[in-house]
């Protein structure tokens, strides 16, 4: 559910909220009251984590963008050649391996970590 249909729910939740006074029973009332409640919390927890999923996301690109350029530069600086991201290649690792560390391990993102730094 995108944003805009959230709104549209919401919408639809308020303007039956705004009908209620024309309910004549109370424990219909009280059961479409808690039911309206509960929907419109619901909408604000999925816009908070709709929220929160952006952020990670940014967060993540910024890092993986900090990475290819630690990467490009480890290379510039040894005057070696690291390539570009691939199924068969991480740039990321060569980097370490230009360094003489071993990477932990890679996985789709390439995303290596160091396990030691002594090259053994």
């Amino acid at each position: 559910m995108n944003k805009a249909q959230r709104d549209l729910l919401r919408a639809q939740v308020l303007a039956i909220q705004s009908d209620m006074p024309s309910i004549t029973t109370t424990r219909a009332f009280s059961t479409l009251s808690a039911s309206i409640t509960v929907a419109l919390q619901l909408l604000d927890d999925i816009d908070r984590l709709d929220h929160a999923l952006d952020a990670s996301i940014t967060e993540s690109e910024r890092r993986h963008d900090m990475c290819d350029a630690l990467a490009q530069g480890v290379a510039s600086h040894f005057n070696e050649f690291i390539g570009e991201h691939s199924n068969a290649n991480c740039p990321w690792t060569a980097a370490l391996q230009v360094l003489d560390l071993k990477p932990e391990f890679t996985h789709y993102a390439c995303g290596a970590a160091i396990a030691k730094v002594d090259g053994q």
